[in-house]
């Protein structure tokens, strides 16, 4: 028997359409890791390694030690980077086939402030662009600025996008967890006031909540994958209908 059609179908349309996100999402999760396993090596180094009082407070120990702080940090903000890039992404494959409310809460390209109203004559610089190409540049323009601070906002693209997020409370909520501890640290260099004192301390931050974090982010957006197929499957199927000789 020769190979089945269909199924060669199936694999040529999966490579296609979800082998750019894979290769993306691992590119993504390998850098962190790598990240998290030299802290995570560094930090075992250093809890068996015999030391002074003078070394563990200003010496080589302190400057290692606090090294793997810092990369600590640096996976969790890398986390949050790359699910924005890939919500982003998913954002700008899907957003432009949506219905008129969803696409109505995103301006014209080129048009800052708010989306509801712009002057026809703002039109004239599209002039001899297809509407669908006016729309995927205001829908790429808008996502180049849309950040996503909490979950509620992941939880709102997506299903305007459509996507069936029940049974993804763990995961969400990780996530929640993560985006609040780099908002710490971006944002106030991860210092923050303590019962003993009112200046802002730097704050320690734990090798099992990084990696807790990444595996979370890491799922939630395996997890979407399936459903991206068949969305991706469907807008290919329309445009081969609508580009098919009648």
């Amino acid at each position: 028997l020769g190979p089945d059609p269909k199924a060669e179908r199936l694999r040529a349309l999966v490579n296609k359409l979800l082998g750019p996100y894979s290769a993306l999402q691992q590119e993504s999760v390998q850098r962190v890791i790598r990240l998290l396993t030299f802290a995570t090596n560094l930090e075992l180094r250093l809890r068996h390694q015999p030391s002074t009082i003078e070394t563990s407070r200003s010496g080589p120990l302190k400057m290692q030690a606090e090294a793997v702080q810092e990369m600590l940090r640096a996976a969790v903000v890398l986390t949050h980077a790359y699910l924005e890039d890939y919500l982003r992404t998913i954002g700008e494959a899907l957003l432009p086939e949506c219905d008129e409310d969803t696409l109505n809460a995103i301006p014209l390209v080129g048009l800052p402030g708010r989306p509801e109203r712009f002057p026809l004559g703002k039109l004239v610089r599209h002039k001899g662009k297809q509407v669908d190409e006016v729309l995927r540049e205001s829908v790429r323009e808008h996502l180049s600025r849309t950040t996503f601070n909490n979950k509620g906002e992941i939880v709102r693209l997506l299903e305007a996008l459509g996507f069936e997020l029940s049974g993804k409370t763990k995961e969400l909520e990780a996530i929640q967890e993560m985006i609040q501890r780099r908002h710490q640290i971006v944002h106030r260099a991860d210092k923050a006031k303590t019962t003993h004192s009112e200046t802002p301390v730097l704050q320690e931050i734990k090798s099992r909540d990084a990696s807790r974090w990444l595996q979370a982010t890491h799922q939630f957006m395996g997890s979407l994958n399936g459903q991206l197929l068949d969305k991706l499957a469907d807008l290919e199927e329309k445009a081969l209908k609508t580009t098919a000789p009648k």
